[in-house]
């Protein structure tokens, strides 16, 4: 055989190699991002309408359950009553972290029957869960909204899942910022790395060492602006990168040693 039919051969096992370990199809119409690690179709179809009520009772599922009513507010125009009771009988949304104690931590449940959805997890894994179910929703609004009878679950296949943005040189708005956040969450995004800082190109006011912005216009409210995103951050359960405080210190403080040095 010549080294052409061998490559030829290669490929063609390599091929249905990949054929073989594909991941099955998604049910039509479910598109979601990143995808599961297990999606079953299942029977009946959850009807949502101003009648849903959404069920969380402890501190965190409420959390969780108030953000999916702001996005269902937002997004498609409906306004759901919050209730603190166990759920029953009727047509409702539960957020709960009953059933969640298999689940890593990250992971979570998300069941879609004729009466009710349930999401399941702990907290992480409940925000998940409820940035899945955003997903499958419209992106407009609509007189009636249907979702297939679905059973999911999920959990991250790696840890660290980070986004980096870079502001040493480049200048965006809080409001790019915060819906950077929220977009990068909706993806289930776990670390964010915020770029802060080039040495020359200081971006950021510390009290502790004044000197950095003696010779340069500093923008105001830097402090507010850090403090507000990563709380952002945390309650989107995207771990700031711890680097960024103990990098800028330091940093920092070598800068104010250099200028001291050449007598700036």
């Amino acid at each position: 055989m010549n080294r052409w039919a061998s490559h030829a051969a290669l490929v063609f096992l390599l091929s249905v190699a990949a054929l073989v370990r594909a991941d099955p199809p998604l049910p039509p119409g479910v598109n979601i991002v990143p995808r599961p690690v297990a999606v079953k179709s299942s029977t009946g179809t959850f009807r949502l309408s101003e009648q849903t009520r959404i069920v969380a009772t402890d501190p965190e599922s409420r959390r969780i359950a108030a953000l999916f009513h702001d996005f269902l507010l937002a997004q498609n125009g409906l306004q759901l009553r919050i209730s603190a009771k166990p759920a029953g009988r009727g047509n409702f949304i539960s957020f709960s972290p009953v059933g969640s104690h298999k689940l890593p931590a990250e992971g979570y449940r998300l069941t879609i029957a004729a009466d009710s959805i349930r999401v399941s997890g702990h907290a992480a894994g409940l925000y998940y869960g409820m940035q899945t179910l955003t997903q499958l929703l419209p992106a407009h609004q609509q007189p009636a909204i249907e979702l297939p009878g679905l059973d999911i679950t999920d959990y991250p296949r790696f840890g660290y899942r980070g986004l980096l943005l870079d502001v040493g040189r480049h200048y965006f708005p809080v409001s790019y910022l915060r819906k950077l956040l929220d977009l990068a969450a909706q993806y289930k995004i776990n670390r964010f790395h915020w770029h802060l800082t080039d040495n020359e190109g200081w971006r950021i006011q510390i009290k502790r060492y004044p000197r950095l912005t003696d010779n340069r216009p500093a923008e105001a409210g830097h402090d507010l602006a850090i403090a507000d995103h990563a709380h952002q951050a945390g309650d989107h359960h995207e771990e700031p990168r711890p680097d960024v405080a103990l990098a800028r210190d330091d940093v920092a403080g070598r800068e104010v040693d250099r200028r001291r040095d050449v007598g700036e």
